[in-house]
């Protein structure tokens, strides 16, 4: 259980929306402020799975970083919106923009779990957006929709029990919604998501704060095949224009592969790459201290 308190938390607009946020260490605007450390933002899964399960994270903060985290437009605490349209990855960067102007974060740390670090990397490989990157943290994350559903693809094949055919049967008959479906999705998520277990309550709480519309909108009805508008996103023909420090990190069971992340490996020219033996999807979750341990490496490095 986290046992810090953000120092401040609340909303601001963001590219039109109010954004809920939370900062563990005090931010270069706070009053009395005098931090020198740069600032980690973390960037949330989904799309649509608020921050919360990343809050073991906030640890970070004990030796003077702040560490910022923030539900994107359509999840947790922040404004919904009914328009679908506006949920795409032009829209997320453009807010990732708005969201380090409204607090005057300037400099920062990036990491991105999962839909995070593609929102990370799509960032940082643009030109106005990417001002101010200082290093960037590559969690169980993809440079493209099609590795990631060839990776998740080969991993759906090797579940048991004729899982794959149950999986399509469903589809197949639009079932997607059904008890049945849901009960294979978490056999998948228990073996490729998080093996601990039981769910700590941080992840539990993000479940309970999922926001469905910008995931079916941008990816569709599992982790294993898009449908939505990022079906056909890529970056990797752009991995060498990123020139920062970059971690990557993922594990031995995880959904994002081995083969995904050799990709990031190396094309990125200055990146490093660890994966956790005990870890599927979630490792800053099932292997905490070690994860914590490699991210504090990393970032003092700089």
């Amino acid at each position: 259980m986290l046992r810090i308190r953000p120092n401040s938390a609340g909303t601001v607009k963001a590219n039109g929306f109010k954004v809920w946020y939370e900062s563990y260490g005090a931010l270069p605007k706070d009053s009395g402020s005098q931090t020198k450390d740069i600032p980690l933002v973390v960037l949330h899964g989904g799309p649509g799975f608020p921050h919360d399960y990343l809050l073991p994270l906030a640890e970070l903060s004990n030796t003077g970083r702040p560490v910022v985290f923030y539900d994107q437009t359509g999840c947790g605490k922040s404004e919904r919106c009914r328009n679908k349209a506006i949920y795409t990855m032009d829209f997320f960067v453009d807010e990732l923009f708005a969201f380090r102007k409204a607090l005057g974060l300037d400099e920062i740390d990036l990491l991105g779990h999962s839909w995070g670090a593609m929102l990370a990397l799509e960032t940082a490989v643009r030109q106005r957006e990417k001002v101010g990157i200082r290093s960037l943290i590559l969690a169980s994350g993809s440079p493209s929709t099609q590795l990631w559903c060839a990776g998740t693809n080969r991993l759906v094949a090797a579940m048991p029990d004729d899982f794959s055919h149950k999986v399509k049967q469903l589809e197949e008959k639009g079932k997607v919604n059904t008890p049945a479906y849901q009960k294979l999705t978490r056999a998948f998520s228990k073996r490729h998501g998080c093996r601990l277990r039981r769910a700590p309550a941080c992840l539990r709480k993000s479940r309970k704060k999922f926001g469905p519309k910008p995931y079916k909108v941008m990816w569709g009805n599992n982790e294993f095949v898009c449908t939505g508008n990022l079906f056909d996103w890529s970056v990797v023909d752009k991995l060498a224009s990123i020139s920062v420090p970059t971690l990557i990190t993922s594990g031995r069971y995880d959904e994002s592969t081995y083969k995904v992340n050799l990709v990031l490996r190396r094309a990125i020219r200055n990146s490093r790459w660890k994966i956790f033996q005990n870890s599927a999807h979630l490792a800053h979750l099932e292997e905490k201290e070690r994860y914590l341990q490699e991210l504090e490496a990393f970032l003092t490095s700089l």
